[in-house]
């Protein structure tokens, strides 16, 4: 089972902290700034990752048109949107836009880690933990 994570955030700090934690973690994590920097990695590596993580405030194309643009090319790939958005109907479009899990800034490394391996959990539902 793959354990390649990349985060699609802005704020650099946030995305060096979350790669970081996720990297102790076990999981291969990168982190990109936009959409135009994911679709740069993603050609890099010629596959897909098995979990975006895409936060919704992003310059240029935004994290509900990503989340949908990955869902359509990539159908099986895990989707988490991290955003700092807690309306309701952010978490309905965010849903609508292909998300698997949606979760609120500020965020404990745990959960995330917890929304995470059980995300994997459903993607590979072969492999025991």
């Amino acid at each position: 089972m793959s354990d390649e994570v990349v985060i699609v955030e802005d704020y650099g700090i946030l995305r060096e902290e979350l790669a970081h934690f996720l990297s102790l973690h076990g999981f291969q994590a990168s982190g990109v700034n936009c959409g135009l920097a994911l679709d740069d990695w993603l050609l890099d590596r010629g596959h897909p990752p098995e979990i975006a993580i895409i936060d919704l405030n992003l310059p240029g194309e935004d994290g509900l048109s990503i989340s949908r643009r990955l869902r359509k090319a990539y159908p099986r790939m895990g989707l988490i949107i991290l955003t700092g958005r807690k309306q309701p109907t952010d978490r309905i479009s965010g849903y609508e836009s292909g998300a698997d899990i949606f979760l609120s800034k500020p965020i404990s490394g745990e959960e995330l880690f917890a929304a995470l391996r059980s995300l994997q959990r459903r993607l590979h539902p072969e492999h025991k933990p």
